[in-house]
Formats: structure tokens, sequence, C-alpha cells
């Protein structure tokens, strides 16, 4: 009974320090998506050129997919593909956008 006793606080005691740790996590991941919502204020509800790549999300969500094209000449560029457009990001900042 006592070795029970002894695994069933141990248990408890394990699963409290992860849930202590997931809800750590999350609060630290709030409070970045808050720093970026703060940051991104200025482009909210529309693209610029020269808009940092992280903001890009902030504003159009997740793209259904990345395509990165790399060459010695223009470097590496990297296209996100949303449902009616392209976004092209160079070296962390949008380029340029296109229609489908």
């Amino acid at each position: 009974m006592k070795k029970l006793s002894i695994l069933i606080l141990c248990l408890t005691l394990t699963n409290c320090q992860v849930y202590g740790n997931l809800k750590e996590n999350l609060r630290i991941k709030k409070e970045e998506k808050a720093k970026i919502r703060e940051f991104c204020k200025e482009y909210e509800g529309f693209i610029s050129v020269g808009m940092p790549k992280k903001c890009l999300s902030f504003v159009m969500g997740r793209s259904i997919r990345q395509n990165e094209s790399c060459n010695s000449r223009t470097g590496c560029i990297t296209q996100y593909v949303y449902y009616d457009f392209y976004v092209y990001v160079k070296d962390g900042k949008v380029t340029s956008w296109r229609s489908k």
C-alpha cells in the first residue's frame, strides 16, 4: 500500500511539473504573439514592400505552400502561395507580390 501511495504521489508531482512547464510555455508564446502583433501593427490589413517576413503571417495568415528558389545572381527568394496571390520574400523582407 505504501509503494502504491508513493507511486501515485510521484506520478502526480510529475504531471504537475509537466503541466506547469506546458503552462509556462503557452504563456511565453502568448507574450511573443503580443510582441509580434505590436511590432506589426503598422502593417495591419495590408502588405507592403519591405515588410518583415514575420509580419506576413500576422497580416495574411498561414500560406498554403512555400517555394524556395536559389541562384547565384539573385540569391534565395521564397514564394508564399495564398489562395488568390503570391508573395515574394528575400532576406526576411517582402519584395513583391502578384495575383494568380
